[in-house]
C-alpha cells in the first residue's frame, strides 16, 4: 500500500472515530443528568476522544482543525 493510500485510509477511519464521537455526544445530551448510562456513555466518548486524537498525531493534524469544540 502507498503512502497516499495509506493516508487517505487513516482520513476515512479519522472520519468515522469523528461521526461515532458525535453519536456518543448526542446520546449524552438526550440522557437526564443522573442517568445510570451517562458514565457508560461518557467513558466510550473519552476514549473515543483518546483515539481521534492519536490519529490525529499520526497524520499530523491539531485536534481543533477536525473537532469543534463548543
Amino acid at each position: 500500500m502507498s503512502g497516499i493510500e495509506e493516508h487517505y485510509n487513516a482520513l476515512e477511519t479519522l472520519e468515522g472515530l469523528i461521526a461515532e464521537l458525535n453519536d456518543v455526544q448526542a446520546e449524552i445530551d438526550a440522557l437526564d443528568d443522573g442517568d445510570e448510562d451517562m458514565a457508560d456513555l461518557i467513558e466510550e466518548r473519552d476514549d473515543l476522544f483518546e483515539d481521534v486524537e492519536d490519529l490525529c498525531d499520526e497524520l499530523g493534524l491539531d485536534i481543533s482543525q477536525v473537532i469543534e469544540s463548543d
